[in-house]
């Protein structure tokens, strides 16, 4: 059987259980293994939250109205040819939602004209979407130079939460995950949400990681005059604190802290350990906060060779 939603806990913040609920999740779909890793952890989702799945395809026909300086014909060639990949686009989107339906869940098709990024982008509003999920290619060099990153660029515009997905979701559902954190308000919302992800009992592994303040660490040498110390103390007490708060019946959380770049220290753990999922938070930044403690969500989604769920703070609450 499904969890129920643990944002119910009475001692989870509100802004926490304000930003958990069963909206729509929008999964883009290309017909490719990508696209397949991206709907099984969908899928995996939408049992948790009961929530409905939106397969969205992209056509990427250009029409009549496309806005150029000059006057151009479409031969009537290729809008039958437009019309036969239409239809059978709508026929594998079909054919997917009845294999999901019979899974148990709610599902719903949309096949846009629009290119990939902005038909996501667009369902997911159309939708008031609580997340949206999308496989990465995985392009390096010069074709990801070139072609980009539709999941990168989904990733970083979306108004909702993100998944990338790397590889297939785990049938039997998210157990043991993977949070960094910076003990933010949106470091809230991220554990909080890591908590609801885990489908039954499962583990969090709650990851703090700091540097000296404003200097690099070659700087101070050998010795900090105790400030790293200090810092080190400071966070494990207070990362106890959480593991306190939001633990569950059903959910363990252990915390640990690092001195160093979290981007590096969240790839070795994911390397030494068989996580589920990493699920971490998205800032905004901006200024000498950014410098000091800014989010590595993106640089994470761009070289981690896992999939990672990217929480955002709750409209109104970005960080500035």
């Amino acid at each position: 059987m499904a969890a129920t939603h643990r944002a119910l806990n009475l001692g989870m913040p509100c802004a926490i259980q304000e930003h958990m609920n069963d909206a729509s999740i929008v999964v883009a779909t290309d017909f490719s293994e990508q696209a397949a890793n991206a709907i099984s952890h969908a899928a995996v989702i939408a049992k948790v939250r009961d929530a409905e799945l939106v397969l969205v395809h992209a056509l990427s026909m250009p029409d009549s109205g496309y806005n150029l300086p000059y006057t151009f014909r479409i031969p009537e060639a290729y809008l039958e040819l437009a019309d036969e990949i239409r239809n059978e686009s709508k026929a594998k989107l079909n054919k997917e939602k009845e294999r999901l339906e019979a899974l148990g869940l709610r599902v719903s098709i949309r096949c846009e004209a629009e290119m990939p990024d902005r038909s996501i982008l667009a369902a997911a509003e159309a939708c008031d979407a609580g997340l949206i999920v999308i496989g990465s290619h995985g392009r390096k060099g010069l074709a990801r130079f070139l072609l980009g990153s539709v999941a990168e660029h989904v990733a970083r515009h979306a108004k909702c939460d993100v998944l990338v997905a790397r590889g297939p979701a785990p049938d039997a559902g998210y157990h043991r995950l993977l949070v960094p954190t910076d003990f933010s308000e949106v470091g809230e919302l991220v554990v909080g949400q890591a908590v609801n992800l885990i489908d039954g009992k499962g583990s969090i592994d709650l990851l703090h990681c700091w540097e000296l303040p404003g200097v690099p660490v070659n700087y101070w040498g050998s010795t900090d005059y105790g400030l790293g110390e200090s810092i080190r103390k400071g966070a494990e007490e207070y990362g106890e604190t959480w593991t306190k708060r939001f633990a569950t019946d059903d959910v363990s959380i252990a915390f640990s802290t690092e001195r160093g770049d979290p981007r590096h220290a969240i790839e070795d753990r994911t390397k030494n350990n068989a996580y589920d999922l990493v699920v971490m938070g998205s800032h905004h930044r901006k200024g000498m906060q950014r410098l000091l403690l800014g989010s590595v969500a993106e640089t994470t989604l761009r070289h981690l060779n896992m999939s990672v769920y990217i929480t955002r703070p709750v409209e109104g609450k970005e960080q500035e």
